[in-house]
């Protein structure tokens, strides 16, 4: 997602590379110092090593419901149904991933839809979590350019 790119490049030092994250979170970088002014702006930086991991915090969902496109599709309509509950590390680690798929040298794994289902599944179970689901699912769709109103 381009906004989401420009947004956290916009608060790295002038000449910092931001990569596409192979792992944890979204982005990659090696401008250490930047993880204040991250966090401060809601993604939830990690230091690995020397590379400062850039991932969603729960202050960026607002603003990523406001950007996606809505899923006009029955497995979108349901997992409308989670939204409003708590975001919890796996639900925010599919959204990540779901949002690498659209990143240049991005790659989709096949079986994306069949761990959000499960996912879902299992907030519903426990009656908690699962409120980033549905962003993942538009996040995914976004990615791979599918239409709001096509059916899976």
């Amino acid at each position: 997602m381009d906004e989401l790119r420009i947004l956290a490049q916009g608060l790295l030092p002038p000449g910092a590379a931001l990569r596409t994250s192979r792992g944890w979170g979204i982005y990659a970088t090696t401008a250490l110092e930047a993880a204040p002014a991250l966090a401060a702006a809601g993604f939830a930086p990690r230091q690995a090593g020397r590379a400062l991991l850039i991932g969603l915090g729960p202050a960026l969902l607002p603003w990523l419901d406001q950007r996606l496109p809505p899923a006009g599709d029955s497995l979108g309509r349901g997992l409308t149904a989670l939204a409003g509950r708590s975001a919890g590390p796996q639900e925010l680690a599919l959204l990540e991933e779901a949002l690498r798929m659209g990143e240049k040298g991005g790659t989709r794994r096949p079986d994306f839809e069949k761990r959000l289902r499960q996912q879902a599944a299992l907030c519903l179970r426990l009656g908690a979590g699962g409120g980033a689901l549905g962003l993942a699912w538009r996040a995914a769709r976004q990615s791979l350019g599918l239409p709001p109103s096509h059916s899976s």
